[in-house]
């Protein structure tokens, strides 16, 4: 087996433990999202301004944008999680039966090739708020 499907097989063995399912988990995928953008917010607005020659404001709103999206995420997450009414069989409901389910959740791991037509504005956090694990790739540079 080669590395990668080393890796994605690890990822699918500790996403199926069901860790990915709890709060703590979902947080520590945010916090870590927003760690990242920030410790190297200058070397990916260097980066952003080499790649897409734009201008310094929309290098800065690029990272600010990604901080302000897990930051949301993670005032809303809780309400995300809560379980949500569905209908159940008439004779059940008229005796006071409810139906709840979980919310949908991300189901294993996504892996995404790094290639996006806009650098890091959508950020794939909204998969770890999810439950999901994210396996990423850097796209290959043509020659």
């Amino acid at each position: 087996m080669n590395s990668v499907q080393d890796l994605l097989d690890r990822q699918k063995r500790h996403f199926a433990t069901g860790v990915t399912r709890s709060y703590a988990w979902r947080i520590e995928q945010l916090d870590r999202m927003a760690r990242l953008v920030a410790e190297n917010e200058t070397e990916l607005q260097r980066a952003i301004a080499q790649d897409f020659k734009t201008a310094s404001q929309e290098q800065i709103f690029e990272t600010l944008a990604c901080l302000g999206e897990v930051a949301f995420q993670k005032s809303q997450l809780k309400d995300w999680m809560k379980p949500v009414e569905a209908p159940v069989p008439r004779a059940l409901a008229a005796t006071g039966h409810r139906g709840r389910l979980p919310r949908p959740l991300r189901r294993g791991v996504d892996n995404r090739s790094l290639q996006w037509s806009a650098p890091i504005a959508a950020p794939p956090s909204d998969h770890g708020a999810r439950g999901g694990q994210l396996l990423r790739a850097e796209a290959e540079r043509e020659a």
